[in-house]
C-alpha cells in the first residue's frame, strides 16, 4: 500500500497518481517482479490530490 498527495503544480490528482504507481513500480522491480494495481483510488483535497494505491508484486 502506498499513498501521495501533490500539489497543483505537480500535478493534483494525476501527479498523485503517477507518483504511487512510480513508487510501488520501483519497489517490485527491486525484487525482479512487475507490479499489480489491486486498487486505486484518487480524491482531490483542495488544490491538492491524494492517490491510495493498494498493489502487489507478481511474475
Amino acid at each position: 500500500y502506498t499513498e501521495a498527495e501533490a500539489s497543483l503544480a505537480r500535478g493534483r490528482i494525476s501527479g498523485a497518481e503517477n507518483i504511487v504507481k512510480n513508487d510501488a513500480a520501483h519497489f517490485c522491480v527491486t525484487q525482479g517482479k512487475k507490479m499489480q494495481i489491486v486498487d486505486l483510488k484518487t480524491e482531490g483535497a483542495g488544490l491538492h490530490g491524494v492517490a491510495r494505491l493498494t498493489f502487489k508484486c507478481g511474475e
